[in-house]
């Protein structure tokens, strides 16, 4: 008896596993940045089309269905703590190695990007304009966005960078489908590829 119970309970366990892999995870998320209103979003997470999902909107908590039925909440906090100069120095250094390992593997990058996209039926856009108070930040994230490019015809990036001032003014919508099977499959095929492996082999090692 007892040993038919635990072999029940490793039949669901396994066919929750593998509905895990096969069922699709339905992702929608809508958000926007501005110097007025701060961060704002909305996001739904559905498993297994809707019998378990996670919402949240801004300021709130992460919200937990079940067959529609809220079984609990999930508080988000965000912190920032305030850095040394030191702390400072070395993430502005980090940045530079990051920037300067993307500028050399940026067709390698906008591949893999693209794969993903294409692999996870990415939709939607993120466009809109930022300046920071930091010019080498904002040249930064304007070399970034040059060299990062999607190749997805459904998701487009319109990121403009302003010098003249400090702004920012972001919006961006994304609806993307995830089946981790198929995801694990498209990062294998990757990672099979030689010029995928010394690029990951060239990561910068900075603290």
């Amino acid at each position: 008896m007892i040993l038919t119970v635990f072999t029940w309970i490793g039949i669901g366990f396994a066919a929750f596993l593998i509905g895990l892999l096969v069922i699709p995870i339905r992702i929608f998320a809508k958000g926007s940045v501005d110097e007025r209103r701060g961060l704002n979003y909305w996001f739904v997470v559905n498993w297994a089309f809707g019998v378990l999902s996670l919402r949240a909107i801004t300021a709130g908590p992460v919200e937990i269905y079940l067959f529609g039925l809220r079984l609990g909440r999930i508080p988000l906090k965000f912190k920032k703590n305030k850095q040394s100069r030191s702390q400072e120095e070395k993430k502005k250094a980090s940045s530079l190695a990051w920037l300067q390992w993307t500028r050399g593997n940026f067709s390698n990058i906008n591949h893999i990007l693209g794969r993903f996209a294409r692999a996870g039926f990415l939709q939607g856009h993120l466009a809109g304009e930022i300046g920071l108070a930091d010019p080498a930040d904002t040249a930064m994230i304007g070399q970034l966005t040059r060299l990062v490019r999607i190749d997805s015809p459904r998701f487009k990036l319109f990121l403009t960078t302003v010098y003249a001032y400090e702004t920012m003014d972001i919006k961006a919508q994304v609806r993307a489908t995830l089946v981790i099977a198929y995801l694990g499959l498209v990062a294998l095929g990757l990672f099979l590829d030689r010029r995928i492996r010394l690029m990951l082999r060239g990561l910068p090692q900075t603290r």
